[in-house]
């Protein structure tokens, strides 16, 4: 029997590793990759620039996807910010031009979005909340979402919460880029006034495996059960892992100067999700005991 074959965007990130090694067991996995070429068992690695509309056509219509999981993007917040250009071509028209493909194939889309396209007023946020992005990338990842709505029928919009955990192939969490400074002796400054619903990466592509085979059309949240402050988190994680708090500082956001601005409180109301699916969504407590 011939497996369906799922392309998975940003194969080589993060989110996209935990995803391919997953998706193997089912699927005939596509996975691309930008300036970081792999190889994995059973996996056909793709180059793909996002920038190039052309490249995006290329790939997608050489593969007829069943199935796209949308995980590439430009999420650093300083960096949209500085190349604004660079931001909404990667976050915005490349997601555009993929659900118009999706749309013409009559293939599923799951597209991670994020909790920055929220303010960060109010907390807690749900699928219903209004979208008020206060930074380029929310921005753009909004316009993304709004692209998505108006051209593909299957769609998925998942807004990701901040994502911890150790890579598979290769990337960087929010986890491993505190235990990286402390194993290097170097201070971490960790707000104690930003909150959000931190997600463990292998948690999250489980669910987004989920969502796939669902007929489910619509905005989820994706985030962990818990609402906590990056201070805590980084004094919990370095509990777990049995090494000194000494170097990690609480911190304040007014007080640190950054090219983007960052809400105080994106902490996500996952209910919905938690209704929807059968993967269950960890808190961090759980979570860490997993990295």
């Amino acid at each position: 029997m011939t497996m369906k074959k799922i392309l998975i965007t940003g194969g080589s990130g993060l989110v996209g590793g935990h995803l391919v090694q997953l998706a193997r067991a089912k699927w005939d996995v596509f996975a691309t990759f930008y300036r970081h070429p792999f190889s994995f068992s059973g996996v056909h690695a793709v180059s793909m620039d996002l920038t190039r509309p052309d490249d995006v056509h290329r790939v997608v219509e050489k593969i007829t996807p069943d199935v796209i999981i949308h995980c590439g993007a430009l999420s650093d917040l300083d960096l949209c910010e500085k190349e604004p250009e660079l931001c909404y071509r990667i976050n915005a028209e490349a997601t555009g031009i993929l659900a118009e493909l999706s749309s013409d194939m009559d293939c599923r889309l799951i597209y991670t979005s994020t909790d920055m396209v929220f303010d960060g007023q109010k907390g807690f946020y749900s699928e219903s909340d209004k979208t008020r992005p206060i930074n380029l990338y929310g921005k753009a990842k909004q316009d993304g979402e709004e692209r998505i709505k108006d051209s593909c029928p299957q769609y998925v919009i998942a807004r990701v919460a901040l994502v911890y955990g150790r890579p598979v192939i290769r990337g960087n969490s929010f986890s491993e880029k505190i235990l990286n400074r402390i194993q290097n002796g170097k201070t971490v400054f960790l707000f104690e006034d930003q909150y959000r619903s931190p997600i463990l990466v292998a948690n999250l592509a489980q669910a987004l495996l989920e969502l796939v085979e669902l007929p489910f059309v619509g905005t989820l949240h994706l985030g962990g059960k818990d609402r906590v402050d990056r201070y805590t988190f980084g004094l919990k994680l370095a509990e777990l892992k049995q090494i000194p708090t000494s170097l990690i500082v609480p911190s304040r956001m007014q007080d640190v100067e950054t090219a983007a601005p960052r809400p105080l409180d994106v902490s996500f109301d996952i209910s919905k999700t938690q209704h929807l699916l059968k993967t269950k969504l960890l808190g961090y407590h759980e979570g860490l005991y997993q990295i």
